[in-house]
């Protein structure tokens, strides 16, 4: 794949907008998990310095329409404002909804760029990624994606084949079920929930001023 061609193929297409069972970020007000973000691993996919005064968390799920979303709207504003500045680093969790982890061929796969191709890379493959829902994306489509955010085609699809990444992504969802979380995406300031919707629509300020709250 040429160089031309690897670009268009990341920047292709817009988000998916539906959401995929159990993807509820939007649906209710009196959701308020709570985090602990002293217990969450360092070895994971993150977009700023590790000296951030605040941490932002989220939980996501590649099949997920609203995290498609939150990924197309909402984070954007935030790197802007506070990731690229410096204020804020952004961890990305994993969340298992209706799949198993071994059947959940994107979050295996997107685990795999990140061990292999390392960080820089999971993030070009995590936003060309948000424009297929899960449970549609066939072994090529996932390879393909990969090779071109990373040069790991071979290891995303052996990873999405095989569910290699089964024990770290139950890992996060255990987590986040500890801390409360039962839908996508959910977002946490430090240990605070922040709804980074309102009333269906992106709010990337309600996530913005949360951030600027705590700093």
């Amino acid at each position: 794949m040429n160089t031309a061609s690897r670009r268009g193929f990341l920047a292709a297409g817009a988000a998916v907008m539906a959401s995929a069972a159990g993807c509820l970020g939007v649906l209710s007000n009196s959701y308020n998990p709570t985090a602990k973000p002293d217990e969450i691993g360092m070895t994971r996919p993150t977009q700023g310095p590790d000296d951030a005064p605040v941490r932002v968390i989220a939980f996501e799920n590649f099949g997920c329409g609203h995290c498609a979303t939150f990924n197309e709207s909402v984070l954007p504003v935030l790197l802007d404002k506070h990731v690229r500045p410096g204020t804020v680093q952004y961890l990305h969790a994993d969340f298992m909804l209706s799949r198993s982890a071994e059947n959940y061929p994107a979050g295996n796969a997107a685990r795999a760029v990140y061990e292999t191709a390392g960080n820089d890379a999971f993030w070009p493959f995590g936003r060309a990624m948000y424009q297929y829902r899960s449970g549609s994306l066939s072994l090529q489509t996932i390879e393909d994606i990969a090779e071109a955010a990373g040069g790991v085609g071979t290891a995303a699809r052996t990873a999405a084949k095989n569910g290699g990444y089964a024990e770290a992504l139950s890992a996060d969802t255990e987590l986040g079920a500890e801390w409360g979380v039962d839908r996508t995406p959910t977002v946490f300031v430090e240990e605070e929930y922040v709804n980074p919707f309102d009333n269906g629509d992106p709010d990337p300020d309600a996530l913005v001023e949360a951030v600027e709250a705590k700093l």
